[in-house]
């Protein structure tokens, strides 16, 4: 018996737009897919950018940061590593840990690649250089505000030479010779008043 060319033909259309509805909601699923595929390595992405990879992209601008303790700084930006960055505020060029630093803005979408720097400058590789040259150094510190002339570095604290009535803590009220030790991970801010720091870029 044969099928009737019309109930033939509505069969073909019926089977044809279950088929384009069925390549339609497969398309539909694939980019749903896909969308959530990319908004969760963009989050994978961004879980991996620690700050001072972003603060190392911020070389050459104007950066504000505010600091442990309250004080807020701002400047250009003159160099940085993964453990500091070095802002010129106008005045000195000061050398600001980044463990110092909780907030920093603007810091804008871009981070560095830490793993292609070239050399790695630590804070105590800084220090060292400080105390080979014999520089004059001001430190801002937890411990309050020091000054003096590094003798020393250890694993994580160094010597500070300074003047100290052998009372107080802070060095801005010392009167004779004193060796302080300091731990590193209490420096807020570093700079050298001297020329001679020209060199060792603070």
């Amino acid at each position: 018996m044969a099928v009737p060319f019309s109930l033939c033909h509505t069969v073909r259309m019926d089977l044809d737009r279950l088929l384009a509805d069925l390549s339609a909601r497969f398309d539909a699923e694939r980019r749903e897919e896909m969308d959530i595929l990319v908004d969760e390595l963009a989050d994978v992405e961004c879980a991996r950018v620690t700050m001072s990879a972003r603060l190392l992209a911020t070389r050459g601008s104007n950066l504000n940061v505010l600091l442990r303790g309250g004080e807020r700084m701002a400047g250009i930006v003159r160099d940085c590593a993964r453990e500091w960055i070095v802002i010129d505020n106008g005045v000195h060029m000061v050398l600001i840990p980044a463990h110092a630093i909780v907030a920093a803005w603007p810091l804008g979408s871009r981070a560095a690649d830490e793993s292609a720097l070239a050399h790695e400058v630590a804070i105590s590789h800084v220090l060292r250089a400080l105390r080979d040259e014999n520089v004059y150094v001001v430190i801002d510190h937890e411990g309050g505000q020091h000054a003096g002339y590094v003798c020393a570095v250890m694993g994580d604290h160094f010597d500070l030479e300074s003047m100290s009535s052998g009372q107080a803590l802070d060095t801005r009220d010392f009167t004779t010779p004193v060796v302080m030790s300091l731990s590193t991970g209490g420096i807020r801010t570093l700079r050298a008043p001297s020329q001679m720091a020209d060199s060792l870029m603070i």
